[in-house]
């Protein structure tokens, strides 16, 4: 199995190098702190206007190779983890874990996601959830969970905002 994950990891690295130029706008905008906003709306514009794909056929890597996490030991999905995770932000797709979650169990979640549909853009980010925030519907095993927290949160906000107007801080 050593082999086959070393392989694999050459796969990850070998898609990332073939990530697609910037487009022509990007070209004539390399400044993006550039007060005009031109490349925000073009992000915009590109991820509004785009062709969803599966995450498979942006990377070039069919989820069929990627082990099930059953026939990995932990350190093997840690370790293909942290490779994939390099790999989507080449393609600037950012998944949203929460913090306690072990690298074993993002590699899961990755893995699971690889033939959803996302839009691929040149620049910016794409920031992947895979929680709505809700706890009985969160997909995370409930000791990693931040939704649980961000409900806690939510009900003090409301609370505060009945009593006296103001937001807590």
């Amino acid at each position: 199995m050593e082999e086959y994950i070393q392989q694999l990891i050459e796969d990850f690295r070998e898609s990332a190098k073939k990530v697609p130029a910037p487009g022509p706008f990007w070209e004539n905008h390399k400044d993006e702190t550039s007060e005009s906003g031109l490349e925000d709306l073009a992000f915009v514009n590109q991820y509004v206007n785009g062709m969803p794909q599966k995450l498979s056929v942006i990377f070039g890597i069919d989820k069929v190779v990627l082990p099930p996490l059953e026939k990995l030991k932990s350190y093997q999905a840690a370790c293909l983890y942290n490779e994939m995770l390099k790999l989507w932000h080449s393609y600037n797709f950012f998944p949203d874990f929460p913090k306690k979650l072990p690298p074993h169990l993002r590699y899961k979640f990755l893995r699971d996601y690889w033939e959803s549909e996302q839009i691929l853009v040149d620049k910016g980010e794409i920031h992947v959830e895979f929680c709505q925030y809700e706890p009985d519907l969160c997909p995370f095993p409930c000791k990693y969970c931040d939704c649980k927290d961000f409900d806690t949160y939510e009900g003090k906000l409301d609370e505060n905002w009945e009593n006296d107007g103001e937001a807590p801080l």
